[in-house]
């Protein structure tokens, strides 16, 4: 989760822990789990470029690959209100832990420190408990 009320900053501050989440789901080369042809593409785009040298890095070759659509689905980004309401909505999933992993490393340190900001000002303390 990265927040941020610049959708494509928050997009590119997620983009390298995200790069490496979701190459688990295409690590053998072939897409692992139900995913629509677009992500598909993604993914397969993901394992072909990716390159340990540059692991969880947002300005890897492999975290430019994940398209603005597939960050959207796979990351929770955005504004504080939309960070409280997929948190909210993975709740009444029945889910009862979530890990946030915030922006990381190749990104700017001070966008960085602004959503890890906002994620304990605005974010934790208007979830339901």
């Amino acid at each position: 989760m990265v927040c941020h009320g610049d959708l494509e900053r928050a997009r590119d501050l997620v983009r390298g822990g995200l790069s490496t989440f979701a190459r688990f789901s295409v690590m053998h080369g072939e897409v692992v789990g139900p995913v629509s042809e677009a992500q598909r593409k993604v993914m397969s785009e993901l394992h072909d470029k990716y390159d340990m040298n540059s692991h969880t890095r947002a300005d890897s070759q492999q975290a430019s690959v994940l398209t603005p659509d597939f960050v959207d689905s796979y990351a929770i980004v955005g504004a504080p209100e939309t960070c409280i309401e997929r948190i909210g909505a993975l709740n009444r999933l029945g889910l009862d832990k979530l890990i946030f992993v915030g922006a990381t490393m190749g990104t700017n340190r001070e966008t960085a420190s602004e959503s890890d900001a906002l994620i304990r000002d605005e974010v934790l303390p208007n979830l339901d408990r």
